[in-house]
């Protein structure tokens, strides 16, 4: 039987503990194949870190990186504003530097055929990060939402 490993990472203190709170709750009990991780992607230490996993090399990356403009945080319904930390909604930086992180950490962590998900804030933002992973040499696909707006783009190694 193959086991599973699920590697999380997150800079927020908080997101951890609730991340290991809900992993405990869909289990239903403590689980050694779930590893969270506090670490910042922007940092060298980063690489450190993964390096440490014993030349893990994964089948699925799924992201969720800070994403909301700067200037469009104010307009937020205040059901996410008062549930989300600010760090988890909007970068410090521009917009798009922890999804060109993870995509080139991914050329390195990625089996072959292996796939990445990316949560993203609108389909301009959707089109961007699509473009991004082509040029690195996979193949894109952005899933749309109810209102047809790209807020997911999906990536398989080639």
């Amino acid at each position: 039987m193959c086991k599973s490993n699920c590697f999380c990472f997150d800079i927020s203190r908080k997101a951890n503990l609730i991340a290991k709170k809900n992993a405990k709750i869909i289990l239903g009990k403590e689980d050694s194949s779930i590893n969270i991780i506090k670490s910042n992607i922007l940092k060298e230490n980063f690489l450190l870190k993964l390096s440490n996993m014993q030349n893990r090399i994964f089948d699925f990356i799924l992201a969720n990186p800070p994403y909301i403009d700067k200037k469009d945080f104010a307009n937020l319904p205040l059901e996410v504003k008062n549930h989300e930390p600010k760090i988890a909604l909007v970068p410090k930086e521009r917009q798009n530097i922890f999804y060109e992180k993870i995509i080139n950490y991914s050329s390195l962590l990625l089996k072959e055929n292996g796939f990445i998900a990316f949560e993203v804030s609108d389909t301009k933002h959707a089109d961007s990060i699509a473009k991004k992973l082509y040029e690195k040499g996979y193949w894109a696909l952005i899933v749309y939402d109810f209102q047809n707006i790209g807020r997911v783009v999906i990536g398989q190694k080639g």
